[in-house]
């Protein structure tokens, strides 16, 4: 764990969450001994909901999702390998990659597979489509929040990313910077590039779980017509649109999102 100086200068999503109900940092120990461990965040009790983060970022911008959700749900959201407090290898992990370190925190943690919901974000969503592919034993649903990547915008992705942030609360603005710097230009050139390579359309016919595709309609990274095409795809797939939101819908509008995974898990 991080030593309370840092903690305290870091501008951090839970600044303004009371103290009872904000996720708590934690590292979880990562077989073997001398591996490095992966810090989590985590809040609530019940049903087990497990959030993954996009490209570059951490666990921070699920902070006010996790809070909406936190009073009848466990909030569970790792930040992967290289991102936010987890040290990462020397070398970027590709989707398949990032999904193993996904699959190893859930055994570590101890969350039985079938008992597991993911929600992921943009890359997050190839990591958790991957996963579910894979090893259809270990997911139940899967909420995908504006899934990358998509074919109107891969050609100019930079481009895209750049002009989506203009478009996210000026609070979210800070974490993004902070978790950017902390990830490297480098490292996101590279995962930039597995992720390019990475064709979630693929996996997505082959996932027999119920799944909700979540998207804004301000999104400059991903598309509506992309987002549905994608829904369509799924044997189960469910579709949502958030109007007023851009590419972090779950962070601008945190209560319409929790009530929209509420209604999808039947709860």
């Amino acid at each position: 764990m991080e030593g309370p100086g840092r903690a305290d200068r870091e501008r951090d999503a839970t600044a303004l969450i009371p103290v009872a109900v904000a996720p708590r940092l934690r590292a979880l120990p990562m077989p073997p001994s001398d591996r490095p461990p992966l810090y989590f965040r985590e809040v609530g009790v019940g049903p087990v909901l497990v959030f993954v983060h996009g490209i570059g970022v951490s666990s921070r911008y699920f902070v006010p999702l996790m809070q909406e959700l936190a009073g009848s749900f466990r909030c569970v959201a790792p930040d992967l390998p290289g991102y936010g407090h987890s040290p990462g290898p020397k070398l970027a992990l590709d989707v398949p990659g990032l999904a193993d370190a996904l699959a190893a925190f859930l055994d570590v943690l101890g969350i039985p597979p079938a008992n597991v919901t993911l929600v992921a974000n943009s890359l997050g969503c190839q990591v958790i489509a991957a996963l579910a592919e894979r090893d259809p034993e270990r997911t139940a649903p899967l909420v995908l929040i504006a899934p990358t990547l998509d074919p109107a915008t891969r050609d100019h992705f930079w481009r895209s990313v750049l002009r989506a942030s203009i478009r996210e609360p000026l609070s979210l603005l800070p974490i993004l910077l902070v978790d950017y710097l902390r990830f490297g230009l480098r490292r996101f050139i590279a995962t930039s590039r597995h992720a390019l390579a990475d064709d979630i359309a693929l996996r997505l016919p082959k996932i027999r779980v119920p799944v909700l595709v979540i998207e804004g309609g301000r999104d400059r990274i991903v598309t509506v017509p992309w987002a549905t095409h994608l829904a369509r795809l799924l044997p189960r797939g469910q579709f949502a649109l958030v109007a007023d939101a851009a590419h972090a819908v779950h962070y601008s509008r945190p209560a319409v999102v929790a009530g929209l995974i509420r209604t999808f898990l039947g709860g």
